[in-house]
């Protein structure tokens, strides 16, 4: 039912969408252009084939039949291994798109599905076995951290500017600096994330606009090119208005020139003037199924929509050195 293709030694990826059509794209890749198709299964067919102890729809599939969202997956070889790629979708008043990289981050996660059941749009998240790293699609171990791909050059760069390509082709049709790259992400109260926020205080790469610091893994992660410290873009004035909302966040300047650490926040920083936007919330403890995590993320996502429609209808005068 799957088939991979080989363009002169290139990655192509193909798939079968929901009423078994092929659905050709273009793909640019490493700087060239190759046509293919991605291959995506409908949701009974993905439902039939995961482990039940670790669905890729996370203990969501009731949920997702009962909203209506649809789900499809890309399989993509790189590099001689195959990794799957998947997408919930459903159409709504607002068509958002969010990405969920980490496939242990089910707080993240549960919390980026309901946001498309309730406002429409996609959900791209990696089909890991429920992982941190990513997996092969039979569950080989790849050591490779799916926010450490984004990097020309890097072995999964080829998936990195696929899962790039996908998610350009779902955003909004749009030149708008307010239409940012939305991602969520889990983080433990101890690991690399509670060492890069303590960090950020006192970095010069960082402004810093927190009200709540007893709970500094609850933040908005936003990335920008350095050009916009100072300024009034709006993603600066949703940090501000985000602290008098009494929620912590920080803004990550990116220079222009420098390596990458192939996190997305770098990327995006680096090649667009939109930005990016992570919405982080710490697991709490004695909190199995992370239902106290999911509502504070979900409070924090709801305040970032309400914040960017407001500024939408009212974009801020551009000044610079504010």
């Amino acid at each position: 039912m799957f088939h991979l293709l080989q363009l002169d030694g290139r990655k192509v990826c193909h798939t079968v969408s929901m009423d078994g059509m092929m659905d050709r794209r273009r793909f640019l890749r490493a700087g060239t252009a190759a046509a293919a198709t991605l291959l995506l299964k409908p949701l009974e067919a993905l439902a039939q084939t995961q482990d039940l102890g670790k669905k890729s729809e996370r203990g969501n599939l009731e949920y997702i039949r009962e909203q209506g969202i649809e789900v499809f997956r890309s399989e993509c070889a790189v590099g001689g291994v195959t990794v799957d790629l998947l997408e919930f979708r459903k159409n709504g008043s607002r068509n958002e798109v969010l990405f969920v990289p980490h496939d242990n981050e089910d707080a993240a996660f549960d919390t980026a599905l309901r946001s498309i059941a309730a406002r429409g749009g996609s959900l791209f998240s990696f089909d890991s076995r429920g992982n941190r790293e990513l997996r092969t699609n039979t569950g080989t171990r790849l050591n490779q951290d799916p926010n450490r791909m984004f990097k020309p050059g890097s072995q999964f760069w080829p998936l990195a500017e696929h899962v790039l390509g996908l998610i350009n082709q779902r955003r909004r049709a749009s030149n708008d600096v307010l239409n940012p790259y939305i991602t969520l992400h889990n983080n433990a109260p101890i690991g690399s994330f509670t060492a890069s926020i303590a960090k950020s205080f006192t970095d010069p790469r960082f402004e810093i606009f927190f009200s709540d610091p007893k709970n500094k893994r609850d933040v908005v992660w936003i990335a920008l090119p350095n050009a916009e410290r100072g300024t009034s873009h709006p993603l600066r004035v949703l940090a501000q208005q985000l602290q008098m909302r009494g929620i912590n966040a920080l803004i990550e300047y990116v220079r222009p020139e420098g390596s990458l650490d192939g996190s997305l926040s770098q990327y995006i920083a680096r090649h667009t003037s939109q930005g990016y936007i992570n919405i982080e919330a710490g697991i709490k403890p004695n909190d199995p199924p992370q239902l106290q995590t999911r509502a504070i993320q979900t409070s924090l996502l709801k305040n970032i929509f309400e914040i960017i429609e407001e500024l939408r209808a009212n974009p801020p005068t551009k000044t610079q050195n504010t």
